[in-house]
C-alpha cells in the first residue's frame, strides 16, 4: 500500500509539472548489469528555470563477489542559471529518494530526502563544430534526512553528452554510489560503480 500511494503522487506530481512544461528530457543507458532512466520537465522563468523530474537505477550484479542486487528510484526538483558564462549551467534542488538494496549477507530499504547539484558545460562552436557536453552531479542525503534502513546516501556521477543531431545525444555516464546502512545485523555499506551508455533526447 505505501509503494502505491508514494507512485500514484510521483504520477499525479509528473502530470501536473508536464502540463506546464516548455521541454521534455529524457534519458536512457544501459551497461553490463544495469539500466538507468530519466525523465525531466523544464520551464523556464524569469531569470533562469525550475526542472522536476523522475530516474530510475536497476542493477543485479551476480558475478560481482558481493552479489549486489539494488533497485532506485528518485524524485527530484531543481533551479538553475545559464546566465553566470556562455555554455555553463548551473543546478541546486532537492531530491528524495527509495529504494531496495540485496547483496550476498545483508538487504534492506533506503528511504530520504536530499540535496543535489549540478554543474555542465558546453563547447563552443569554436572550440568544436559538434556540440560536446561536460556535466557533474552530485545527490547527498544526510543521517537526519534519511528514513528506514539508511543511515546517509552519497551518489556522484560524470558524463558526456555528445549531441550527434539537434535534440539527441549519446551519453557515456559513470555513477558511483556510497551508501551506508544501520538495520539488523549491523551497520554496513553498498559502495558500488556504474558505467553506461545510452541515448538522451529532447523534445
Amino acid at each position: 500500500m505505501k509503494k502505491i500511494i508514494i507512485f500514484a503522487l510521483i504520477w499525479i506530481f509528473l502530470s501536473a509539472t508536464v502540463c506546464l512544461a516548455q521541454s521534455v528530457e529524457l534519458q536512457l543507458t544501459a551497461g553490463n548489469t544495469s539500466v538507468d532512466a530519466g525523465l525531466d520537465v523544464k520551464r523556464e522563468l524569469d531569470q533562469g528555470y525550475y526542472k522536476t523530474g523522475i530516474g530510475f537505477v536497476y542493477n543485479d550484479d551476480e558475478d560481482n563477489d558481493e552479489d549486489e542486487l539494488y533497485r532506485i528510484g528518485d524524485v527530484r526538483i531543481v533551479v538553475g542559471n545559464e546566465a553566470f558564462y556562455q555554455g555553463l549551467q548551473c543546478e541546486l534542488g532537492l531530491k528524495g529518494i527509495y529504494g531496495v538494496l540485496e547483496n550476498k549477507d545483508d538487504d534492506g530499504e533506503i528511504s530520504g530526502l536530499g540535496f543535489m547539484g549540478r554543474a555542465a558545460y558546453t563547447l563552443s562552436e569554436n572550440i568544436c563544430p559538434i556540440p560536446i557536453e561536460f556535466a557533474f552531479d552530485i545527490s547527498w542525503t544526510p543521517g537526519p534526512l534519511s528514513f528506514l534502513d539508511m543511515d546517509n546516501y552519497l551518489e556522484t556521477e560524470g558524463a558526456i553528452s555528445i549531441f550527434i543531431v539537434q535534440n539527441a545525444a549519446i551519453i557515456f555516464s559513470y555513477k558511483h554510489f556510497n551508501i551506508h546502512m544501520d538495520n539488523e545485523p549491523g551497520e554496513w555499506k553498498m559502495d558500488d560503480d556504474l558505467f553506461s551508455v545510452g541515448l538522451r533526447l529532447r523534445f
